[in-house]
């Protein structure tokens, strides 16, 4: 059975659109749609119909350009959002080691949405932290900060800077060698160490997803230069959103 008509028309193209929803692959594709047009039109001759269509499937896949894993969800998630929210999503850039996969994003927006949250910053940061999201999410363990073990016994002798050192810990490193030089500053030091203590103690806090979203916080309030006490305010305005948030659905 010859075609019916030699240009491919409006509803061919619906149909193609509605297959290839189907068999995940990507219609916008401009090689995608040149290459079925083509072969409907010059190779088989033949209406394009999703019959047509599974037909031919095994013979046309290897050309075909098909979404990667979460593609295809990320898109229509992505979509939803407001011109502001896709924007925040984009310059959000999580927490250190967390890859920049559609499977994080969709795990990521999914929650939100379920939730009815507006995508922040802050929310995006809270979304990692849940239970419900954090197994889903992807590392980049070579990329995650290794902290240190408050348990772990330390000795006498000073060791080189690690390499790669977080800014927290350098900040702190730095701070203690001149207080072990002047003991006059340690004395002075005495009220930050307290808040830094009560930092350390949120550190603790919760799930390990909300633990790694309190390091990032804390990460970041290092390198913004505030003190432990706003630190710790900031540490525990986020345990008491964990502790307040009552999780519904899988995400």
């Amino acid at each position: 059975m010859a075609r019916t008509n030699p240009e491919i028309t409006n509803e061919e193209g619906l149909i193609y659109h509605s297959w290839c929803a189907k068999h995940g692959v990507i219609p916008d594709d401009p090689e995608n749609a040149a290459f079925v047009a083509k072969y409907f039109q010059e190779t088989w001759r033949e209406d394009v119909t999703e019959s047509n269509l599974d037909a031919a499937f095994p013979l046309i896949k290897d050309r075909l350009n098909f979404y990667a894993p979460n593609q295809a969800n990320f898109i229509k998630l992505f979509a939803s959002l407001t011109a502001e929210e896709q924007k925040i999503f984009g310059d959000w850039r999580g927490e250190r080691g967390l890859k920049d996969s559609y499977q994080n994003a969709v795990a990521i927006l999914s929650w939100l949405k379920a939730h009815s949250f507006k995508v922040t910053q802050a929310n995006l940061q809270l979304a990692v932290g849940q239970n419900k999201v954090y197994p889903y999410l992807e590392w980049d363990d070579s990329a995650r900060p290794r902290y240190e073990n408050p348990r772990q016994h330390k000795d006498d002798r000073k060791p080189a800077p690690p390499v790669n050192e977080p800014l927290w810990k350098k900040l702190r490193r730095e701070r203690e060698e001149r207080e072990s030089a002047s003991p006059t500053s340690a004395q002075q030091t005495g009220p930050v160490d307290a808040w830094e203590t009560l930092c350390n103690q949120l550190l603790n806090f919760g799930t390990h997803g909300q633990q790694a979203a309190m390091r990032a916080e804390f990460d970041r309030g290092i390198s913004q230069g505030k003190s432990f006490r706003e630190i710790y305010t900031q540490l525990n305005a986020l345990k008491t959103s964990y502790q307040r948030l009552v999780p519904a659905g899988r995400f």
